[in-house]
Parts: C-alpha cells; sequence; structure tokens
C-alpha cells in the first residue's frame, strides 16, 4: 500500500510536469509570469515560476487540479 505522503507527493510532481508542459493550464497571470521568467533564465526560470504557482496551492485545490489535468476518477489519499 503506498502510503499517504508518497501519494500526495506523486500528485504534485504529475500537476507540476503538467503545468510546465502546458503553461496555458494554469491562470494567465501565472503563465504570463512563467513565460517571463523564461525569457530570463530559460527552462530554468519557467519551472521556478511554475513551483511557486504550484507551492502556493492549498491542498484541496492542488487535488482539485491533478484531478482536472492529470486523474479525473482520483480519490482522495
Amino acid at each position: 500500500m503506498i502510503d499517504v505522503t508518497s501519494r500526495a507527493q506523486d500528485m504534485l510532481k504529475a500537476v507540476f510536469q503538467r503545468f510546465l508542459a502546458d503553461l496555458k493550464a494554469m491562470p494567465r497571470e501565472h503563465a504570463d509570469r512563467a513565460r517571463a521568467w523564461e525569457a530570463e533564465s530559460g527552462e530554468a526560470g519557467r519551472a521556478r515560476a511554475v513551483a511557486d504557482y504550484v507551492a502556493g496551492m492549498t491542498d484541496r485545490y492542488a487535488f482539485s487540479a491533478y484531478r482536472r489535468l492529470v486523474d479525473p476518477k482520483a480519490q482522495l489519499p
């Protein structure tokens, strides 16, 4: 059985990867920041902006994003 912490980490990684691959999946203000930081610092800037956005999510919002972007049938861990 996968423990709750590992499941949550996997879910956050998946959400991060999805946003990193498709900035349009994020709210416009955050996507614009990611593009600007990417222009300044390359891929690392884009990743930093996406990480900042994900880090600011509540648990409930992060799970909602996971269901919307990755696995619509996911259940809370």
